[in-house]
């Protein structure tokens, strides 16, 4: 996971307008037990992009879990 981490970073700094590329940053530090820093990407995702389906329910999925903790 922390190549591939290394490798969603730099796509993130080469076009960070891409939502997807924060995406998947966002899961790979999620995973990783970095939840603040996977929440935090999430909630730019869903800034960039307000109405898509996958980002509203990834960010609400893992605040609920944070909530069980």
């Amino acid at each position: 996971m922390a190549e591939g981490e290394a490798c969603a970073r730099r796509a993130v700094e080469i076009a960070p307008e891409q939502d997807a590329f924060i995406d998947t940053l966002a899961v790979l530090l999620y995973r990783q037990d970095d939840v603040a820093g996977g929440i935090e990407l999430a909630r730019k995702c869903v800034r960039m992009r307000p109405s898509y389906p996958h980002y509203l329910h990834q960010l609400g999925r893992w605040q609920e879990e944070q909530k069980k903790k």
